[in-house]
């Protein structure tokens, strides 16, 4: 791009196809945006997207540990006759769930209110880390391996399909404290 004034070259600027904005700086001084085209404001804001979407793509393969460290990536859930396909990890009401068996939504089939369609992640599932006990329902127990913290201790699961308290009454044959 080439800057004239009065048919005298002031200056030149490679690489540079078009001018941008002027800008009116603090007294009346005023300043030209110029942008390389693959470097505009609105370029760059199309690359962050396409970088969004495809860390989102990205993110339905995660395990579920990885996939609660970054749940935002994930999508709000829609009522809207959604097709959701087993495995997929969708966000309602600030928590992250897993579909259990493919389905096309309804307004009425949130996962807080459908069990049987949806299960919340719960850190420390799958074997591949240590996280915070949280009540399990019935389709998402902990398996063996399972490692949990609850009430300072840390603790596995000795059998699959554990929805037990870690620590409570009754559960020595259920639960077994990690050696610190």
């Amino acid at each position: 791009m080439i800057v004239q004034e009065r048919g005298q070259t002031i200056a030149t600027y490679e690489g540079y196809t078009s001018f941008y904005r002027t800008e009116i700086y603090t007294g009346k001084i005023y300043g030209v945006s110029m942008y390389k085209p693959e470097k505009t404001p609105e370029a760059q804001s199309e690359m962050v997207q396409a970088a969004v979407l495809l860390a989102q793509i990205q993110a339905q393969s995660l395990t579920d540990e990885q996939a609660i460290a970054v749940k935002s990536l994930y999508p709000e859930w829609s009522g809207g006759r959604v097709s959701y396909e087993k495995d997929y990890k969708t966000i309602c009401d600030g928590t992250l769930y897993k579909c259990l068996q493919s389905h096309t939504s309804q307004s009425n089939w949130s996962p807080v209110s459908t069990p049987s369609l949806w299960a919340e992640v719960l850190a420390g599932q799958e074997g591949t880390g240590i996280g915070e006990w949280k009540q399990p329902g019935s389709t998402n127990p902990y398996m063996k391996g399972d490692q949990v913290k609850h009430n300072g201790d840390t603790w596995e699961s000795l059998i699959d399909n554990n929805v037990w308290e870690p620590g409570a009454q009754g559960s020595e044959a259920l639960w077994q404290k990690v050696a610190k």
